[in-house]
């Protein structure tokens, strides 16, 4: 896997820190696999602003299932003092691949019990 994360994929650029520099973030990261998470870490660490300290910025991940909820708000609770803290939202969105210079879920991916994104 790269080390970093590309600026672009596919002419569509990554978005972009959603605070100013200098504000407190939490990032809710909603993860599937131990990549994604990697990959979120990665991208935070890369665009986080000069004027934002590390210890300004802070990762919950959402439950996944149902009885994870009340670790989930124990988590975020101290968060929700501030009212200046940013909530920001943020996953991987897997794309299928290109075929023919489509991105499209075939028939085909579906015969073979396969996720084409």
């Amino acid at each position: 896997m790269n080390e970093t994360v590309s600026p672009q994929i596919q002419g569509t650029p990554l978005p972009t820190w959603p605070a100013e520099a200098g504000a407190r973030v939490v990032f809710l990261i909603d993860c599937r696999t131990a990549t994604e998470r990697q990959f979120i870490e990665r991208w935070i660490a890369q665009t986080r602003p000069a004027g934002t300290d590390a210890a300004q910025v802070s990762l919950v991940a959402l439950p996944m299932r149902n009885d994870e909820l009340k670790s989930f708000t124990q988590q975020l609770a101290p968060h929700l003092s501030d009212a200046s803290t940013v909530l920001a939202p943020v996953r991987i969105a897997w794309l299928p691949r290109e075929l023919e210079g489509e991105r499209l879920a075939r028939i085909s991916d579906l015969l073979m019990l396969r996720d084409p994104r």
